[in-house]
């Protein structure tokens, strides 16, 4: 997927309502999508209609789900380092429409203390 189909409107909207089916936050937001050629990777050969890629930040108002949390889970890691797909049991609600690379998930926490 290129950034300017993700961009549309029900494609994003999609994607963030499988992420709300994993993650069930009151408030969910599109933070930031990045195009993967600015984050160092490769433009894909122009055959089988490749696409460049793209990265989504999202942002909720709750902790992670358990399932999210599965990509810091060791074995996972371990499969990640050996280019292998990692096991996450969410990734079905994903599967039929996007192709997230699980190893590539950065889960963030910010805190605000008062």
């Amino acid at each position: 997927m290129n950034v300017e189909e993700m961009l549309a409107s029900e494609v994003l909207g999609d994607f963030l309502g499988a992420v709300k089916n994993v993650w069930q936050p009151e408030r969910l937001n599109a933070i930031n999508i990045t195009s993967a050629l600015d984050r160092g990777g490769r433009v894909p050969l122009p055959i089988n209609d490749m696409k460049e890629g793209v990265y989504v930040m999202v942002g909720a108002d709750v902790p992670f789900s358990s399932c999210l949390r599965e990509v810091e889970n060791p074995q996972n890691q371990l499969r990640c380092s050996q280019e292998m797909e990692p096991v996450i049991t969410c990734d079905k609600k994903f599967r039929t429409q996007f192709h997230i690379d699980w190893c590539k998930i950065s889960l963030v926490s910010y805190f605000i203390i008062a």
